[in-house]
């Protein structure tokens, strides 16, 4: 909860001035360029809506829910994205008139381009799409395939509400209905942290979509669901049918799986995070599946006798450049990562979803809105 205090007072009062004075120039040099100068008191009233938008918008969706505060911090989100894609336009039109005479036809063309992307960004955020993988880490005497449909980062909260834990349910259960079809006898979903955003209350009236998946669902937090009430949020889901794994593992003898569920928030980070002091209930032999918010410490866990790792947290850096970044953070940035020493498989393997939701700007540019189907076989295993 103090991790979340500072992240409100971060983006609240404190990013609300600085939005302020950034837009105020922002606004200011994009009108400039076009050969328009803003009457200033025009100027102010734009930026104080915008911040007033803001400010109002995070602090009243993080006592209640509103329709209309949530249409508020969307609009918000949308412009900080466009802003900072404005912003770079301006750092490319500076360099270029270094050299050359801009004209307006090219400026108004770059302004254009950020819409456009805009318009494709937020519609690809809300389209699911659906990722196949084999994986051979079944142990031999096990002959059947299992499915696991790893999901991660819905991020339920003030922008992405109602809609999107129906569109998950009707995605999986589509799913669910073509790999019976197909022959798939065991299908388990597994959720690896970050269902809800921790920007607004969730309540059980909210997730109640998710007692109408028909697999079997299994989750772990992640650092948001942490912001705000955590065991209203795990006694809910449990009550709707899903299996919370907090520190806790889950021996499914009949299908010869060990799933372990590790839970992370920010405030582990000085303790057992720097030791790398894990104890995790590792069978050796079973499967053993460990769901891990963050793509790290793959390495160590893999020592431990962990065949598949499940995480998220990235969003696959969600939208360029922001993808940069994140990758310098997280190396493990998104997709399926297969480990092997001298041309030899070690069998294990880290699944990094870019997740379901959004974090910030519903917007997503070189990513996608995913679920990632695991298909688990034993194929050429050898012990």
């Amino acid at each position: 909860m103090e991790y979340f205090k500072r992240r409100y007072l971060i983006n609240g009062p404190i990013g609300t001035v600085f939005l302020f004075i950034y837009n105020y120039f922002l606004i200011d040099i994009l009108f400039r360029y076009i050969d328009y100068q803003l009457n200033p008191v025009v100027l102010l009233s734009i930026c104080l809506f915008l911040a007033l938008v803001n400010i109002i918008s995070i602090t009243v969706e993080m006592n209640a829910s509103h329709k209309i505060t949530r249409i508020f911090m969307e609009i918000s989100e949308l412009w900080k994205w466009a802003s900072l894609m404005f912003l770079f336009e301006l750092i490319l039109l500076y360099v270029l008139g270094l050299f050359i005479k801009i004209p307006r036809e090219l400026v108004l063309i770059l302004y254009s381009l950020v819409i456009v992307l805009g318009v494709y960004g937020y519609y690809n955020a809300h389209h699911i799409k659906v990722k196949y993988h084999n994986l051979p880490i079944l142990k031999e005497d096990n002959n059947e395939s299992i499915a696991i449909l790893h999901i991660s980062d819905v991020h339920f909260g003030s922008i992405r509400r109602e809609s999107i834990l129906v569109n998950l349910k009707n995605k999986i259960n589509q799913v669910y209905l073509d790999l019976k079809q197909g022959g798939m006898e065991h299908i388990v979903v597994i959720i690896s942290g970050d269902l809800v955003d921790g920007s607004s209350p969730v309540d059980i009236k909210d997730l109640e979509p998710l007692k109408d998946i028909k697999p079997k669902v299994i989750f772990t937090p992640g650092n948001h669901d942490h912001y705000q009430d955590i065991n209203g949020l795990l006694n809910d889901l449990e009550e709707l049918g899903v299996i919370v794994l907090n520190d806790d593992s889950l021996d499914m003898k009949d299908l010869g799986l060990n799933i372990i569920g590790l839970n992370f928030k920010y405030e582990d980070m000085e303790s057992k995070w720097e030791e790398y002091h894990f104890n995790l209930p590792v069978n050796k032999s079973e499967t053993n599946i460990l769901i891990f918010h963050l793509p790290v410490f793959y390495e160590y866990f893999k020592k431990l006798g962990v065949d598949l790792q499940l995480s998220g947290h990235t969003h696959g850096g969600q939208f360029y450049p922001a993808n940069l970044w994140v990758r310098a953070v997280y190396h493990k940035l998104k997709g399926l990562y297969a480990f092997s020493r001298d041309g030899v498989s070690d069998r294990f393997y880290l699944s990094v979803s870019t997740g379901l939701g959004t974090m910030g700007p519903p917007i997503r540019i070189g990513t996608d809105s995913e679920i990632v189907v695991l298909t688990l076989n034993n194929k050429d295993f050898k012990k």
